[in-house]
Formats: structure tokens, sequence, C-alpha cells
């Protein structure tokens, strides 16, 4: 017995570590599972952290060789002179970007226009059978987005025609701005007489710099021009707009109109139907009560036949 007691505490003990390795084992799986999922989430973070460096070492470079061109721009040519073609380019850069995200912004408008009137297509293919009074609130719909896609696309066509003459405009003072930065240029390296002896501004510079106060005001009235423009676009979208909101309007107050009409008829075919029920069931009563007497009369009867009988007789044993 003592034997079979220390072999069975031993199995038991065998068990208990058993058991013990098997939890330690299922939780450093699982300690080794999260750090597996962690380690991976870290080296996404990385690739991600050194893709925006790389990002921006290539825009610090990029910076640093634009501030270089600059400064060798400015060394070369003088800083008084050169100032205003600093200004220029930097509104050059400015309204080139700008048209840039116009151009953009209309591909993307256009885009969507189209897939709008695509879909309002479809909806109108698939609302062919619809009833009197839907067809008249669609036709609404349909109308207000006719006038609305031609107010897109007249937009359109003011925001092609505006985003043309800025390139044309952008195209022909670039083109002067490299001619006054080449008649600079010669006027720089050239021994100029007309410069003065205590090393102030000559004539020529003070022409470059003239013209290109010319081209930068030509730029920033052009500029001027088409936030005009934009202004007016979206006073004709917010008109739309107003427009479209007064037809929905009236189209929510019509529905609203028709609903309480359904449901003052519907109130009234309930009246109806319960007085058709209490006249049902009034019917239902006499029947009964028709039936009752019929079973009494019934009952009745053959008392009745058997004493006109009985009467008959009686007058025939009397004649």
């Amino acid at each position: 017995c003592s034997q079979q007691e220390k072999t069975i505490d031993g199995l038991r003990g065998e068990f208990a570590e058993l058991v013990q390795k098997s939890h330690l084992i299922e939780s450093s799986d699982k300690h080794v599972h999260k750090l597996q999922l962690e380690q991976i989430r870290l080296t996404g973070v990385e690739q991600s952290l050194r893709k925006e460096v790389e990002f921006y070492k290539q825009e610090a470079d990029s910076l640093r060789h634009e501030n270089i061109n600059l400064l060798n721009r400015l060394k070369a040519y003088g800083r008084e002179g050169d100032s205003f073609t600093v200004k220029l380019d930097h509104e050059l850069w400015a309204r080139l970007q700008c048209l840039q995200k116009q151009g953009l912004s209309l591909l993307t408008e256009n885009t969507n226009l189209c897939s709008r009137l695509l879909e309002s297509i479809k909806r109108g293919g698939q609302s062919a059978g619809k009833i009197d009074g839907m067809e008249a609130n669609g036709n609404c719909v349909d109308a207000q987005l006719v006038i609305e896609f031609e107010v897109k696309l007249q937009g359109f066509r003011r925001g092609t025609e505006s985003l043309m003459r800025s390139l044309q405009s952008i195209a022909s003072i670039l083109d002067e701005k490299s001619s006054i930065v080449t008649e600079s240029q010669a006027q720089c390296m050239d021994n100029n007489e007309f410069r003065s002896p205590d090393g102030g501004n000559s004539l020529g510079v003070a022409t470059s710099e003239l013209k290109a106060e010319k081209l930068l005001t030509s730029l920033l009235r052009e500029k001027l021009l088409a936030k005009d423009q934009e202004v007016e676009q979206l006073q004709a979208e917010l008109a739309t707009a107003t427009r479209g909101i007064d037809i929905l309007r009236c189209e929510v107050q019509n529905t609203l109109d028709s609903l309480s009409c359904a449901t003052h008829k519907m109130k009234e075919l309930e009246l109806q139907m319960m007085k058709k029920e209490e006249k049902i069931s009034q019917l239902q009563n006499d029947l009964q009560e028709s039936m009752k007497q019929l079973t009494i009369i019934k009952g009745i009867l053959p008392k009745v036949t058997e004493e006109r009988d009985m009467m008959w007789q009686e007058v025939k044993q009397c004649t």
C-alpha cells in the first residue's frame, strides 16, 4: 500500500509538472505571438518613418538647392537689382500651383458631374412606370437637376476659359521675364557706362525693375480677375442651390399634404368599415332573431294543423 501511495504521489507530481509545463508553453506561445504581431507593427512603422525621412531629406535637398540658386543669383546680379525677380518668381510659382489645383478641381468636378448624370439617367430609365403624382415630383427633381447641370457646365466653360487665359498670361510673363533676366545679365557682365561712381543702381537695372514690377502687377491683376470669376461662379451655384432647396421644400410640402389627405381618406375608410361592421352585426342579430321565430313557428305549425283538422271534422259532423 505504501508503495502504491508513493507511486500515486509520484504520478500526481509528474502530472502537475506536465500541466504547469503545458500552461507555460501556452502562455509563452501567446506571448511570442503578441511579440511577433508587435514586431510586424513596428516594422511597418519603421518603414513609414523611413519613407518620411527620405521624403523630408529630398525636400530639404530641393530647398537647399533652391536657396543656393537664389544666393548665386543674388551674388551674380546684385541684391538690389534681383529682389524684384525673386518676388516675381514667388508669385509665378504660387500662381502655377493655384492653376494646377484649379485644373485638377475642374477634372474632378467634371468626373463627378458625369457620374451623377449617368446615375440620373439610370434612375430615369428605372422609374418609367410610376404613378402620376410621383412622376410629377420626379419631373420637378429632373428639372432641378438639369438646371444644376447647366450651371455646372457653364462654370466648367468659364473655368476652362479662365485657365487657358491664365496659362497664356503666365507663358507671356515667363517669356518677358526671361528676356528681362537676359538683359540684366548682359548689363551686369558689361561695363555699364550709366553706373554711378558711388556704386548706385544703373539705369538698366531700374528699367528691368520697372518691367518686372509691371509684370508682377499684370500677374496680380490676372489673379484678381480669376478670383472674381470664382466668386461669380460660387454665387451662381449658391443661387442654384437655393432654388433647389426651395423646390425640395415645395416637394416636401406637397408630400406632406398628400400624406395628410391619405390619412384623412384612411380615417374615412376606417369609419366606413366600422359602420359596415355594425350593419353586418345588426343583420346577423336580425337573422338570428328570424331563425328563432322560424323555429317557434315550425313548432306551432303541427298543433295548428291538428286543430284545423279537428275543426274541419266537427264542421262535417254538424252538416
